[in-house]
């Protein structure tokens, strides 16, 4: 949003009338978003942050389903902007959503990070 004054003039010219009016806007900061991918060995610990600036609240999805607290997800920080998977799988490797909204006009920006999973291999030793 550009901040500054803006001035409407409106005229009537069959009655040759004149209205104006202002408008002055200021910005609070434009909103940013940033979020950066991770690597985590399988049955270890995964931390993924979405830092949002000017946010109200952030959501994460995987795989287009939005992620909740559970047993092994935590969801933490003052604006939810803190994913943490603990412990980690194979199942959790994949492209994370990060979506910041600000409430309650419902603007929001989305990022996306990855998060690479070292997976154990069987062992495949032949007797």
């Amino acid at each position: 949003m550009d901040s500054g004054e803006y001035i409407c003039h409106a005229e009537d010219t069959e009655s040759k009338r004149f209205q104006s009016g202002s408008l002055v806007l200021t910005a609070q900061g434009s909103p940013s978003l940033y979020s950066q991918s991770a690597t985590a060995k399988e049955g270890g610990r995964a931390v993924l942050r979405c830092i949002a600036t000017n946010f109200v609240r952030v959501s994460w999805r995987f795989q287009g389903r939005l992620l909740q607290s559970d047993f092994a997800t935590k969801i933490i920080g003052p604006k939810a902007t803190t994913l943490v998977i603990d412990p980690v799988s194979c199942y959790h490797s994949g492209t994370y959503e990060c979506k910041a909204t600000i409430d309650p006009s419902g603007v929001y920006m989305v990022n996306y990070t990855q998060l690479t999973v070292d997976c154990f291999l069987p062992n495949s030793s032949v007797r």
